[in-house]
Parts: structure tokens; C-alpha cells; sequence
């Protein structure tokens, strides 16, 4: 699985702790599988997973450069 997101309507209702922990249990658990997770710090996914008790191992930089595409 690569992505997991929710529209903000159904955020906050318990949900992503309910998908994560049936991942988490009956596919991960039972198949004996790692599980690695990626987000940003200032997200809100980062306190989320955090209070689920994953912890942070490593930290991947990501630079970005705006170029100007305004050509005359």
C-alpha cells in the first residue's frame, strides 16, 4: 500500500486508527511484515502516527526549488 488519506469530512472520527490497526494486525502482524512509514513533520499524520506508537528512525530531507515558467 502506498497512500492513505481521508477528506476532511471524515476526519478526526476514529477512522484512521481503525484502518491502521486492522492493517496493522491482520495483514502486517500476521504476515510478519515491517511496516515503514513516511510523513512530514508539520503534518498532522506525524502526531497521529506518533500517538500510535511509531518512532521516528530517520529523517529524509526534501529540498524544492520554485523556477520561474513566466517566460515574455
Amino acid at each position: 500500500m502506498h497512500y492513505i488519506a481521508f477528506s476532511k469530512e471524515y476526519r478526526r472520527q476514529g477512522l484512521g486508527i481503525w484502518i491502521l490497526n486492522k492493517l496493522l494486525d491482520e495483514v502486517a502482524d500476521a504476515n510478519d511484515y515491517d511496516v515503514v512509514l513516511e510523513v512530514r513533520v508539520n503534518s498532522p499524520a506525524y502526531k497521529f502516527y506518533r500517538r500510535l506508537g511509531f518512532s521516528r528512525v530517520t529523517e529524509i530531507l526534501h529540498y524544492e526549488k520554485t523556477l520561474n515558467t513566466d517566460y515574455k
